[in-house]
């Protein structure tokens, strides 16, 4: 409804496949042809998703946390275990693609992916969490 003529439909289509999307037909795997504003509306969800969670994460770590000691004293301390966070967040995601691959009857949990194509995504993840959430101390 949203294009004027079928022209512009197919345009809209090679914008989207010439900035790396690939057509929405690819993305699905060959099944039937997805509408370009179900790409717009799953990228809008995954913004919201972010901003929730960076959100939650500077919460956590911004507040300060009270505890009283056996002595009676009390000890405020900020969070500092970013590790703990990160560790958290990528076992969260490890039980969700588990779920996603045996859901879709995948065999194998790697999805056919050799390990060194994903080994250094996979540190990658790790090192810029723990920067991001080391960052927060300063906010």
């Amino acid at each position: 409804r949203g294009f004027a003529n079928q022209a512009s439909v197919a345009q809209a289509r090679t914008d989207c496949s010439a900035a790396g999307f690939g057509t929405m037909a690819g993305a699905t795997g060959g099944r039937e042809e997805q509408p370009l504003w179900y790409l717009a509306f799953l990228a809008v969800g995954v913004w919201i998703s972010f901003m929730v969670y960076g959100w939650a994460l500077e919460a956590a770590t911004k507040n300060e946390y009270v505890s009283t000691r056996a002595d009676g004293t009390e000890l405020r301390e900020k969070f500092r275990f970013e590790t703990c966070i990160v560790i958290m967040t990528a076992f969260s995601n490890a039980i969700l693609a588990f779920g996603i691959l045996k859901a879709k009857g995948e065999k194998s949990l790697t999805a056919g992916a050799p390990a060194q194509e994903w080994i250094f995504a996979a540190f990658a993840y790790f090192g810029s969490h723990m920067m991001n959430y080391m960052s927060l101390r300063y906010i």
